[in-house]
């Protein structure tokens, strides 16, 4: 078992000599080129390489030879861990030499940068070999050898590279050349549907493979030019609303060429469709039909958008066909008022919008008028003496009568409509006589019931309340009550009265 370790510990020296030599391109400032290795006695898969040159050392594999299976070997985690760190360092060390080294005679101060965090880094690789030597070391105390040979190997790289950063930070150039002229050229649609890409493409001068950054609406991606500096790139419209967008292309520095940008306006349209919508008369504290149809129709759950005196209310639909009721506040005042429906984008269908003017009544804002017309008081109380008494009635309830009667504007009311309002009446006589509070001319219903509820128990109160609500429609509008609702009028004024 010794001289397996012995032996994983010297091919695991072996490759890390092997890929210090080929991590940096030389000493001084020489350009860096990095060459693959190709070892007859080593598999491939142990090294990480690509067509830039080694990237460093295939720990996972590397390990499994000084380790073997045995996964006790918790030392193996360790050194793994100092293998990875390295890997990683000198990595960096590796792109910050060759920035400095790029931008030695373009950017002074850039190449200065790029010296500054190389050097940082060069005593933390070696740092972190001396703790993978360690590990190493652990396994067995003859390889002191094999340690002392990568220490140099590694030293000497180390120092090659600290000196030439150095020079870049000590020896300013007499000279800087200016950045190379960029030229970018795009080809993009001005007009794109909605859902269908937006396929671009062009050319950018300088080296092969220089990056490129897109950005349209939230969207940014990077791409880079091919080996004659053209390119070309696929961009989704789905995340795209319709609308007018700004194409911005951007070419940062690179290896001495200047920054450039190019901008293109494109625009996204939807499948365009019509609204049209419809509504009728709605009371405030209740509720308005709307109805419409959409087309052409694109299956799939839209949203609606409905504004009202600032008030928006939004609902999901999913057919062409409309037909839906949207709550109006108690706030909302007598008048004419503009509904407006938009239909939100959806891809690929574009918005829409419709209005139409709509009347609202709000019982809260209709006053009753001071003076009581001979004609609708006669009308009332003649009404009065041809229904039986219902209880606390009289010339008091004919009063409470006439009063409600003026809301109607003189409108002659049906026999039903007026048995509804003879109820209310007397209702209204009876919680007056209790409470205190008798309906004064300017009071509408509801302003009454919001002064005398909070005085009345909760069965009657509520009884009041249903019995205003089916009021406000006989007054209000032409509403002729059903059979049904006589009943319960004749029902919610016995539970006023008698409760």
């Amino acid at each position: 078992m010794r001289s397996i370790y012995m032996a994983a510990a010297l091919l695991l020296a072996m490759l890390i000599a092997m890929y210090l030599p080929h991590l940096f391109g030389g000493e001084g400032t020489n350009a860096i080129n990095p060459v693959l290795i190709n070892s007859s006695f080593l598999s491939p898969s142990l090294l990480s390489s690509s067509a830039a040159g080694l990237n460093g050392l295939n720990v996972p594999l590397a390990l499994q030879f000084v380790g073997g299976l045995n996964k006790s070997l918790t030392g193996l985690r360790n050194l793994r861990t100092e293998l990875d760190n390295l890997n990683e360092t000198l990595a960096l060390i590796r792109s910050y030499y060759s920035n400095a080294l790029s931008m030695e005679t373009i950017n002074y101060s850039e190449a200065r940068l790029w010296a500054s965090r190389g050097l940082d880094l060069v005593p933390t690789a070696y740092g972190t070999w001396l703790n993978a030597s360690r590990e190493l070391a652990k396994y067995d105390p003859s390889l002191s050898n094999v340690i002392n040979a990568i220490n140099e190997s590694l030293s000497q790289q180390l120092s090659a590279v600290n000196q030439t950063l150095m020079e870049i930070l000590r020896n300013k150039p007499a000279s800087i050349a200016p950045y190379s002229p960029s030229l970018l050229q795009v080809n993009a649609p001005r007009l794109v549907k909605w859902g269908d890409p937006i396929v671009i493409n062009g050319s950018l001068s300088g080296p092969p493979h220089r990056p490129l950054t897109i950005i349209i609406g939230n969207t940014t991606m990077g791409i880079a030019t091919g080996a004659n500096g053209s390119f070309s790139s696929v961009i989704s419209t789905d995340s795209l609303a319709p609308g007018n967008y700004s194409l911005l292309l951007y070419a940062p520095p690179y290896m001495g060429n200047a920054p450039t940008s190019a901008e293109v306006n494109v625009t996204v349209v939807g499948e365009p469709v019509h609204l049209a919508i419809s509504a009728g008369t709605a009371v405030a504290g209740s509720t308005l039909s709307i109805r419409g149809t959409i087309t052409p129709w694109i299956p799939g759950n839209s949203t609606l958008l409905v504004s009202i005196d600032g008030i928006n209310e939004t609902m999901t639909i999913n057919s062409p066909t409309i037909d839906a009721a949207i709550p109006i506040p108690v706030t909302v005042g007598t008048g004419r008022h503009v509904l407006t429906v938009t239909l939100l984008p959806r891809l690929p269908m574009a918005s829409a919008s419709s209005s139409v003017v709509i009347t609202i009544l709000n019982p809260l804002q209709l006053s009753l008028p001071p003076i009581i017309t001979a004609g609708v008081a006669a009308l009332a109380l003649l009404g009065s003496r041809r229904r039986p008494a219902t209880g606390g009635g009289g010339a008091g309830a004919s009063e409470v009568e006439a009063r409600i009667l003026s809301a109607t504007m003189g409108r002659t009311l049906g026999e039903g409509a007026r048995q509804v309002v003879h109820a209310l009446a007397e209702a209204i006589y009876a919680v007056g006589n209790e409470v205190g509070h008798k309906l004064m001319p300017n009071q509408t219903l509801r302003e009454y019931f919001a002064q005398v509820g909070p005085k009345m128990d909760p069965d009657r109160r509520d009884a009041l309340w249903r019995l205003i609500t089916l009021t406000e429609p006989v007054l209000y509008f032409t509403h002729e009550p059903r059979e049904e609702e006589l009943i319960e009028a004749r029902e919610l004024l016995r539970r006023v009265i008698h409760s």
